[in-house]
C-alpha cells in the first residue's frame, strides 16, 4: 500500500508541474545543454538478486556546465515500497550516440535511510544510462546502476537497480 501512495503522489507532483514546464518552454526557447530537467519514473532495487523492493525516483539536471566538460549537476530522491528512501547530489555526462539517442554515466553520493540494509548511511550511487528521444521536449531513460557504501563500513552488501523514467526539458 505504501507504494501505491508514493506513486501516487509522484505522478501528482509530475502533472503539477507539466503545468510549469508548459508555461516556461512558451518563453525564449534554449539549446538542450543550456535547459535543466526534470525525470520522474520508478525501478527496482536488488535487479541482480531477487528483484522485490520497487521504488519511484524523481531527479533534477542542471544545464551542462562547461567548464568541466558539459557535465550536468543533478540531484535525486528515491523512495522505496518498504519506505526506505535515499537523497543524493552528484553530476551525470552524456554523450551522442544519434538524433534520437544518448548513453550516459553519472555519479551521487547521498544519504540512505536504513542503515542496516546497505550498512551505513553515506551511500554512493553509480550508473550508467541509455536515453530515447520523444520529443524536442522530452525523452525516455533506462539506467543500470549500482548503490554501495564504498566499503567506508565494516558490512557492504550494496544493490544493483534498474530504473525507468521520462524526463522533460524545464
Amino acid at each position: 500500500m505504501r507504494f501505491q501512495g508514493v506513486l501516487c503522489a509522484a505522478l501528482m507532483l509530475f502533472c503539477g508541474t507539466l503545468q510549469a514546464n508548459d508555461d516556461v518552454m512558451q518563453a525564449e526557447q534554449v539549446s538542450a545543454a543550456q535547459q535543466g530537467r526534470w525525470g520522474v519514473g520508478g525501478g527496482v532495487w536488488e535487479a541482480l538478486e531477487h528483484m522485490d523492493i520497487y521504488y519511484v525516483q524523481l531527479s533534477y539536471e542542471f544545464p551542462e556546465y562547461e567548464p568541466l566538460w558539459g557535465i550536468r549537476p543533478t540531484v535525486l530522491g528515491m523512495v522505496s515500497d518498504d519506505a526506505e528512501y535515499y537523497v543524493a547530489a552528484g553530476w551525470l555526462k552524456e554523450f551522442s550516440i544519434n538524433d534520437n539517442w544518448d548513453w550516459g554515466f553519472g555519479n551521487v553520493v547521498g544519504y540512505f535511510s536504513d542503515n542496516d540494509m546497505l550498512g551505513h548511511h553515506l551511500e554512493f550511487y553509480s550508473r550508467i544510462l541509455v536515453n530515447y528521444q520523444l520529443s524536442p521536449e522530452s525523452f525516455v531513460r533506462a539506467e543500470f546502476g549500482h548503490l554501495s557504501n564504498a566499503s567506508i563500513a565494516d558490512r557492504n552488501p550494496g544493490t544493483e537497480n534498474l530504473a525507468l523514467t521520462y524526463h522533460w526539458r524545464w
